[in-house]
């Protein structure tokens, strides 16, 4: 089976920030999202250098002519047509199966690169966007949780982050440049975060990392609907470190342990680096809201 032509990293690593800076993005990011109707968005993904990209790339190319698949897309992998079909009845094949997500895996962590994600309670939105008369969107209000927690950890780093295409992902990229422009605790995100879609002329099918990221989302939302009957609980304390106490107990009782286990897909990405994930759940949007001075 031939692989389509792929466009690498170096092919999208130009970025031309605001204002006079012209440079070449030095940190890049890719980024995908997964949904559950009415339920919750995700959006996720990975950044690095340009070297850990270039690592990325090649272990990437390696297990996909490995596993003679040409890409990867999670909502395919059931798919009774397509490249994933010879991996069903899926109990027949189930080490296959299995050996593929160790390498695609092993391909993220190799190459070191950082995670990060928002989640978006969809249900939850729409509370408190009744409560405040707001129309705040979620892809956009997950993105912004990406931006920030990116910014956090790479102050004035230019990073170009590339979002894959969905319906009117321009306007939802525009409306998530505002919610970080009026975030009054990191002014000037924006001069430093770039957020783009990708270009007409690619899709996820050639670009890889977007691939990676397609994993990356998928595998957060699956881990957050595991966690639904804490999410869902009535009377939650109102302190950010009581709120984790009570996760935690709840989770000892659940599963056995401080944390929900991931799926170990996403446990084994995990592993060599500190999680990076927001959730904008009711009490979450509140404060930020707060935060904000209720200026969106």
């Amino acid at each position: 089976m031939s692989v389509a032509d792929p466009i690498r990293f170096v092919e999208l690593a130009i970025s031309r920030p605001p204002g006079d800076k012209k440079i070449m993005a030095i940190i890049s990011g890719y980024f995908d999202d997964s949904r559950t109707d009415h339920y919750v968005m995700v959006v996720a993904g990975l950044i690095g250098d340009a070297d850990q990209w270039d690592c990325f790339e090649n272990k990437w190319d390696a297990l996909l002519r490995k596993h003679d698949v040409p890409y990867l897309h999670m909502k395919e992998m059931m798919s009774t047509s397509g490249p994933f079909s010879k991996w069903l009845p899926r109990d027949q094949h189930s080490e296959e199966v299995r050996d593929f997500f160790i390498d695609v895996v092993e391909a993220i962590k190799i190459s070191d690169l950082q995670s990060y994600n928002t989640v978006v309670r969809l249900l939850d939105l729409d509370k408190f966007n009744k409560k405040f008369g707001l129309r705040l969107k979620a892809y956009p209000l997950a993105v912004y949780g990406c931006m920030a927690r990116i910014y956090k950890a790479y102050p004035e780093h230019i990073i170009r982050l590339v979002f894959d295409r969905m319906e009117k992902v321009d306007n939802l990229l525009k409306i998530a440049k505002k919610y970080s422009d009026g975030d009054p605790v990191f002014r000037g995100m924006l001069n430093y975060i770039v957020p783009v879609p990708l270009s007409k002329m690619a899709s996820a099918k050639i670009v890889r990392p977007l691939q990676a990221a397609d994993f990356i989302a998928w595998e957060i939302r699956k881990l957050h609907l595991k966690q639904t009957e804490w999410w869902e609980k009535e009377d939650l304390p109102d302190g950010p470190n009581q709120r984790f106490e009570n996760y935690k107990e709840w989770s000892r009782e659940r599963f056995g342990s401080n944390l929900t286990p991931p799926r170990k897909t996403l446990e084994a990405v995990a592993m060599h680096r500190e999680p990076n994930g927001s959730v904008f759940d009711y009490w979450g949007l509140n404060k930020v809201h707060e935060a904000r001075g209720g200026v969106w």
